[in-house]
């Protein structure tokens, strides 16, 4: 049986396991300007607030709903509830959490969190498509995206993207930088960030056909275009987000944002900590569903597959003696 929480619809007392609490605070008290977001310490620090516009700029308040599928995340849970709950700006936020029956103390987390704007259900599920894919169809905003439950969102991303929206009303859907962090908060890879980011820069379909340089977490895209493309392919394990942004390319051109919407958390236990060549090989196999007797691009991106592949390698190599040169303390 399903656990079904909407913290607007119900007016229960809730008891609140004390850990719970210490970790997620009091959702009430979470600083309005984003200051609870982790800042990197290098010359990639650009995650600075950006205000929100006056209430009276636009006239409509843009609705926007986040999901956020999670399965035993406690530990980096907390961190992504305040990155969402602290946005702020001319937009209405519904925040929907997908839980797949996590038994790691999620669920005393979500019941911490005293905020009507979040609404959240813990079921077993079919695993990370299935459980976007619900989220999707229970969310009500006029701007739609997900977040996975160890990233983040940048402080001001929210506000940015309804502005960006409003004052592009064709967009269909929008696409920012995103930055990669580790379980710390500490930002590592620049230098991917920094690949990616000229991707965007010089964006044209065949491009992304040839090579996925979109980072999911800050793709936004309005929910009425997002359900005439269809849902994710449950069927794929590393590359659904590839598959929609080929499909919603196809259908539109993105808006591109230059600043940084989010960070992405790479670490051990994730499912792209794990440098597996099968993500890649599937990535290769989505994009054959698009090209169309495009050759050059097949060829093409079979060689973006080995260049990435090796690039990570030497990455987690250099990382390796990296660790064994430094003495621990």
């Amino acid at each position: 049986m399903a656990l079904v929480h909407d913290s607007s619809r119900s007016n229960a007392r809730i008891d609140r396991a004390s850990d719970a609490r210490a970790q997620v605070g009091s959702m009430r008290g979470i600083p309005r300007d984003g200051s609870s977001f982790c800042h990197a310490s290098s010359k990639m620090d650009i995650l600075q607030p950006h205000p929100a516009p006056p209430l009276n700029e636009y006239p409509l308040r843009m609705r926007i709903s986040i999901v956020t599928p999670s399965f035993n995340q406690a530990t980096y849970l907390p961190r992504t509830a305040r990155s969402v709950l602290s946005q702020t700006g001319n937009f209405e936020l519904q925040w929907i959490v997908i839980d797949g029956a996590s038994t790691d103390g999620t669920l005393d987390l979500l019941r911490a969190i005293d905020d009507p704007r979040l609404t959240w259900r813990s079921e077993a599920d079919r695993g990370q498509g299935h459980a976007i894919n619900k989220g999707l169809q229970m969310a009500g905003g006029d701007i739609v995206a997900w977040l996975n439950s160890d990233d983040l969102y940048a402080p001001g991303a929210l506000a940015s993207v309804a502005n960006a929206l409003q004052e592009n009303p064709s967009a269909q859907w929008l696409i920012g930088s995103c930055q990669i962090i580790d379980g710390n908060d500490t930002v590592i890879r620049p230098a991917v960030t920094r690949y990616k980011d000229r991707g965007l820069q010089r964006y044209r379909y065949r491009s992304l056909l040839r090579e996925n340089f979109i980072s999911q977490p800050a793709v936004f895209w309005r929910r009425e275009f997002g359900r005439s493309i269809g849902p994710l392919d449950e069927s794929l394990h590393w590359t659904p987000d590839y598959d929609l942004w080929l499909r919603m390319g196809r259908a539109a051109e993105p808006l591109i944002l230059h600043r940084v919407l989010a960070q992405f958390r790479l670490h051990d236990t994730s499912k792209s900590g794990k440098l597996d060549r099968r993500q890649f090989d599937e990535q290769y196999q989505v994009a054959q569903r698009y090209l169309n007797g495009d050759t050059p691009s097949r060829i093409v991106h079979r060689f973006n597959v080995e260049k990435i592949v090796w690039a990570y390698r030497v990455m987690n190599w250099a990382r390796i003696l990296f660790h064994r040169r430094v003495p621990p303390g």
